[in-house]
């Protein structure tokens, strides 16, 4: 019992310390100077020694009061990581750490609520970090039986959390989000992944280059750990597309550095085959489940994109543009890498208006979304579509009605191929620009012939004509 009174003792001091902090305001600065506070620096870290060592006594694990206790010992803990003292910061930092690591093995589950219970509240950014990272360390123990409720809960909360300013938060959101969903993401459907989706797609304009980073990272993980990668890998190109197709239109370096970063870290998973077979039904039966993949024309508008953000008037445009073609180059998608290498077999140029009105219609393209509502800013949006704004909220995670499988060429129309130019010679036609009169390097670059990887001599005469082609190569 004198545990349990030093442990209560602690708790309440403690909560009166927390019940005072906050903005003080005139009068609290006027008697400031004349009061001492109920708990010094030294009394708060004190207080978190003593809650640390009696929680993990073996005497008070058998109190019918403990779960309760544990819980309050976690509010507390949590609470004081934000405190104003760096003493009182780390010393909870370590009795966390201490409590978890002695207690995930007889006490797991709880452990684990009370940390989503912190990421549900969406505080502090110092005791939503220090439970977020903690929880995604866990999330691989959560028993299955649990993972489907948690998944429910959590994704609104993360989509919450993808709308904060704060940088540290979201450099421990795209840290934690590759390891939760790499613990839930199978137990998520269509629906779900892209509301998730939709939200960090959503911080690709932002003006912080550390937030697009994130978001980038993070939205390409969630579709590796979905239940259909390959699905939401074209679902994510597409989107992309949409958003900077055509490119006669002005769009914001924001924008375009947030596209750019985010198709350099897709681009390696395209080259991977994930056509392998799936659970699906009854737990055990294996099934081979039909999956969408990139179409040859997105993969060619991809290089189409980067060879023409490489004459942007932003140097910081041209140099995420470089490093998307060399990722591109390093590891090329098969079906990409046949068409550069293959002659004749660029037709044209998808990427300008000309090509993209009558090109393919983008389903599940939030390009309105995005740019900012106007019909103009997503021309490639169905009409049924415009004005439709999607916020992300609980309410888009009902199932998608047109989730069901589609054939491959779903997401492009078909009328694509009345476009193409004619071809003299196995050329390529050299496109020009009525009003900026010839053709840059990158649309001279894919006028010309396809080179034979064979002829070494041959590739570096052709190259020699412009340098800046042969830069760009």
């Amino acid at each position: 019992m004198a545990t349990m009174e030093k442990l209560m003792k602690a708790f309440e001091s403690l909560k009166s310390f927390q019940q005072q902090q906050g903005p003080p305001t005139v009068e609290e600065l006027v008697q400031k100077q004349k009061k001492e506070q109920a708990a010094t620096k030294k009394d708060r870290v004190t207080h978190c020694l003593t809650i640390c060592e009696n929680i993990v006594a073996q005497s008070l694990r058998t109190s019918p009061e403990f779960q309760k206790l544990l819980g309050i010992a976690m509010e507390m803990f949590l609470l004081c990581s934000d405190d104003s003292e760096s003493d009182v910061r780390m010393v909870a930092d370590e009795c966390l750490n201490k409590i978890i690591k002695a207690l995930m093995d007889s006490n797991l589950p709880r452990l684990q609520l009370e940390l989503y219970k912190e990421i549900k509240k969406n505080g502090a950014s110092r005791s939503l970090r220090a439970a977020l990272w903690r929880f995604a360390e866990l999330a691989h123990l959560i028993r299955p039986q649990k993972c489907r409720p948690y998944l429910v809960n959590l994704l609104p909360c993360l989509t919450r959390i993808t709308k904060r300013q704060e940088e540290t938060v979201q450099e421990t959101l795209a840290a934690a989000t590759p390891k939760i969903m790499a613990a839930l993401g199978q137990f998520a459907n269509d629906g779900e992944i892209k509301v998730l989706l939709k939200s960090l797609v959503a911080n690709l304009k932002v003006s912080s280059p550390t937030i697009r980073r994130t978001a980038a990272s993070s939205a390409v993980s969630v579709c590796q750990q979905s239940r259909r990668p390959s699905y939401f890998y074209t679902w994510l190109l597409n989107v992309l597309l949409g958003l900077l197709v055509p490119v006669d239109e002005e769009h914001p370096s924001h924008l375009i550095l947030g596209v750019l970063l985010t198709l350099r870290y897709l681009l390696p998973l395209l080259q991977q085959n994930i056509n392998g077979p799936s659970l699906k039904g009854s737990f055990g039966v294996m099934r081979k489940e039909v999956d969408v993949q990139p179409t040859p024309e997105q993969l060619l508008q991809v290089y189409e994109l980067t060879l023409h953000y490489t004459q942007h008037r932003d140097h910081n445009v041209v140099t995420a543009a470089l490093e998307l073609l060399q990722q591109m180059f390093r590891t090329p998608p098969p079906e990409l890498l046949h068409m550069l290498i293959t002659p004749g077999s660029i037709p044209h140029a998808g990427v300008f208006r000309q090509d993209a009105v009558e090109g393919r219609a983008r389903s599940g393209s939030i390009g309105e979304f995005i740019a900012g509502g106007g019909a103009a800013c997503s021309p490639l949006v169905p009409r049924k579509q415009k004005g439709k704004m999607l916020s992300g909220e609980e309410d888009g995670l009902e199932d998608d009605p047109e989730r069901a499988d589609l054939p491959s060429g779903s997401f492009t129309d078909k009328r694509t191929d009345r476009c193409a130019q004619p071809q003299t010679d196995g050329r390529i036609q050299p496109q020009t620009d009525e009003h900026n009169g010839p053709s840059t390097a990158p649309q001279r670059l894919m006028s010309m012939k396809a080179l034979p990887l064979t002829s070494t001599e041959t590739c570096v005469k052709q190259l020699a004509v412009d340098p800046v082609i042969f830069l760009l190569v």
